[in-house]
């Protein structure tokens, strides 16, 4: 039966698929050390096995300069002399990042990369060791930097300034939310907001900074109108603002600047002329790491080249040290039938979605803003003062985790809740979905206009490939397209893909939103090259030609297709994009309330949700034809089995009766989405490390892991390939 969805749409890959795969193959994943004993000996003999991969020690160095130097602390002592305590610790945590290496695809840092594929007739796969490493200083690091320039009047008298979107007035007080916060230690790490008196100064200075100003020409405006007031003075309160961000300096790069260094360098260029002694020797050593960066990055990444640039940067600041991106050397054509499958999965996807009217926290929205506001266009900003700065008023979860769900049991609930019975009282770990499919093929659906799926390929070899003998694995879908490959966008020459699929949907202009992140730390995981014509800054100073969408430009409307976002400069409905995977409960709540807005009554395109089931023991995988749309899972606590003070034979026995019971596989990834860990269970080490995630957590999540023949079509290699669609009306 074809749902109401599929009569009148249909799904399209649009662009280059991208492959996520490891960058290390021939690892020491198994036969790892028992670290259930007390002698250390074996440990450092596997540690030694292990850092003959210099590759690897290259990773590990990058991901925790700590670990690597207590690996070769240990290495070079008497085994004798090795504390057991601290030898397991070390060798467990580097086991964790041999098998993360060894099986996990997420790319980050030296550990996992990234690269544009294809689709063809037939597959071709050809892995190389050429691969090409990018550096950017951190977001740390370039906040500290920041900070260091902006408290020196020489920088601040050239620099342009705005007024912070995300600031608020509630009773005589500016609330100012705090962005690309500091790292621990530092006295404003954990401050969320800050906030000041609104006097009649602040105000002059934040109504002259609505748009972006010289800081000169603040300083004057404030000094014309409070002439008794001594140069030295206002030039202080404005920095204060400033270190508040009350006021925003176009010093720090936006989350659309790829090059925070250049940046830097440019913002400083008209204080340049007659530098002070001190600024000499930060643009000095400012430029030294920028052209330290920038060999690195033209040459490929050299080894001895990233030394030298992570020694420049750290002559600025020792705050975080460089983010690494990897575009990995591998030429790789998948099949056009995985893409025409793909397309089924999110039909599927969207077919069984839970909330197939919406966002559930935006349900009654639209007619709590007719009530208030009638047919009419409502400036965002007069929405947000109305709702103390989040949205809230209208909006009353956007600030916090939806609330659990207690309403009556619905059809699907009822559905998956026997079905998930039934196969564990029988003990199958698979049902067939399409009896769900069929069973909620009768709804009236709206999907969202593009997504992204992240997917795993299983096949055996490239000839079962060829030949149609495959299934994918759907591990996750987007909230929209280029969430997951926006961020590497220019490293995989993607851009014209992703912005493509985007601008399929001729109804509104896409306006790509960029925003600081929380914590300064996290800024790698939001930026993102410029995708669009127009780009929307909230909580951070404007990109020069940033095509004049701002904040005060926009507004809300509502018609019989629901709330849409409109820009009176263009005339236009937009459509705000965030081109990233950063959880926007991490995000201005403003930034949330944009992105969301345009799929509120969108029909919700997530990976597959078990509902009410969702918290049961075991769960089968969820299987229609070729399509994965959930693998089986199993939680264990830590309750049901032995304490910690247990011995590991004992625990190790109860362990493996819990297992039996259970119908547990031999190979598990423990964790969940991006954050997962590859056991086999058979490895004594391995159980370890689950155990000592229990005794640390009191759960674990433990979900079937593929065979490593899944991976025979690509030699072997963990793969994911990670596919745009939008939908388009059905022929």
């Amino acid at each position: 039966m074809a749902s109401s969805e599929e009569q009148h749409t249909r799904w399209r890959v649009g662009g280059r698929p991208l492959v996520r795969a490891s960058l290390h193959n021939g690892l020491p994943t198994s036969g790892g050390p028992d670290l259930s004993g007390s002698d250390p000996r074996p440990w450092l003999e596997w540690l030694r096995r292990v850092w003959e991969h210099p590759r690897l020690v290259e990773a590990i160095q990058h991901a925790s300069p700590d670990l690597a130097a207590g690996v070769e602390a240990l290495l070079d002592q008497d085994p004798a002399a090795v504390r057991v305590r601290r030898a397991r610790k070390v060798t467990a945590s580097v086991l964790r990042y041999v098998l993360r290496a060894g099986y996990r695809p997420t790319p980050f840092g030296l550990f996992a990369g990234i690269a544009p594929a294809a689709f063809g007739r037939r597959s071709s796969v050809r892995w190389g060791s050429d691969h090409r490493a990018v550096v950017t200083p951190g977001g740390a690091w370039v906040a500290d930097v920041v900070a260091q320039l902006s408290a020196l009047a020489q920088v601040r008298e050239h620099l342009s300034v705005v007024a912070n979107n995300t600031a608020t007035e509630h009773e005589g007080r500016l609330v100012i939310p705090q962005h690309a916060r500091p790292g621990p230690g530092h006295p404003r790490a954990h401050t969320e907001q800050v906030e000041i008196g609104v006097t009649d100064t602040v105000r002059l200075v934040l109504e002259t900074a609505r748009e972006s100003v010289p800081w000169s020409v603040l300083v004057a405006k404030v000094a014309a109108e409070y002439p008794d007031e001594p140069r030295a003075s206002i030039d202080a309160m404005l920095a204060d603002l400033v270190e508040a961000q009350a006021l925003l300096a176009d010093l720090a790069p936006p989350s659309v600047e790829p090059d925070p260094l250049g940046h830097l360098l440019r913002a400083l260029t008209a204080a340049q002329a007659e530098p002070s002694s001190e600024l000499r020797s930060i643009l000095s050593r400012l430029s030294d790491a920028h052209t330290a960066v920038e060999e690195h990055n033209r040459s490929g990444g050299s080894h001895s080249l990233r030394c030298g640039a992570n020694e420049a940067v750290a002559c600025l600041s020792t705050a975080q040290s460089l983010d690494v991106d990897v575009r990995m050397d591998v030429d790789l054509v998948v099949p056009e039938a995985v893409a025409r499958v793909a397309e089924q999965a999110a039909h599927m996807l969207a077919v069984v979605s839970p909330h197939p009217d919406g966002i559930p926290w935006w349900q009654g929205l639209r007619e709590r803003f007719l009530d208030r506001y009638g047919e009419g266009l409502v400036p965002l900003v007069e929405l947000v003062r109305s709702s103390g700065g989040t949205g809230g008023d209208l909006l009353p979860g956007l600030c916090e985790q939806p609330p659990e769900e207690t309403a009556v049991l619905d059809r699907r609930d009822r559905w998956l809740l026997e079905q998930a019975q039934s196969a564990a009282l029988d003990r199958r770990r698979e049902i067939d979905a399409d009896e769900l499919v069929d069973l909620e093929a009768s709804r009236v659906l709206s999907p969202p206009a593009h997504t992204e799926l992240n997917l795993r390929l299983e096949s055996p070899t490239r000839a079962a490939l060829d030949s149609g003998r495959f299934r994918i694995a759907v591990l996750g879908a987007s909230r929209s397209a280029a969430t997951m490959a926006g961020r590497f966008a220019a490293l995989a020459g993607a851009e014209e893909d992703l912005s493509e699929v985007i601008t399929q949907d001729r109804a509104a202009v896409p306006v790509q939103v960029s925003f600081p992140p929380v914590q300064a730390r996290s800024a790698l995981l939001g930026r993102s090259v410029r995708l669009f014509e127009h780009v929307l800054h909230v909580a951070e100073h404007p990109f020069p030609g940033s095509g004049e969408i701002t904040v005060d430009d926009l507004a809300v409307g509502c018609d019989e297709g629901g709330l849409f976002l409109w820009s009176h400069r263009l005339g236009r409905r937009v459509e705000p994009v965030v081109p990233h995977a950063m959880n926007l409960r991490y995000a201005p709540p403003l930034v949330r309330f944009l992105a969301e807005l345009p799929r509120a009554e969108r029909t919700v395109l997530t990976g597959f949700d078990w509902g009410a089931a969702s918290r049961l023991p075991f769960l089968p995988r969820m299987r229609s034809g070729k399509v994965v749309l959930s693998p089986a899972r199993w939680r264990v606590r830590a309750t049901e089995l032995p304490p910690r003070t247990a011995p590991w034979s004992q625990w190790q026995r109860a362990w493996s009766a819990w297992a039996q019971r259970r119908n547990l596989p031999g190979l598990v990834d423990l964790g969940a989405g991006d954050q997962r860990l590859r056991l086999d269970l058979a490895e004594a080490a391995h159980l370890f490390l689950l155990r000592t995630h229990l005794d640390k957590e009191g759960s674990a999540t433990l979900t079937e892991a593929p065979a490593a023949s899944a991976f025979g079509w690509c030699e072997g290699r963990p793969t994911e390939v990670v596919v745009q669609l939008s939908r388009t009306e059905a022929s």
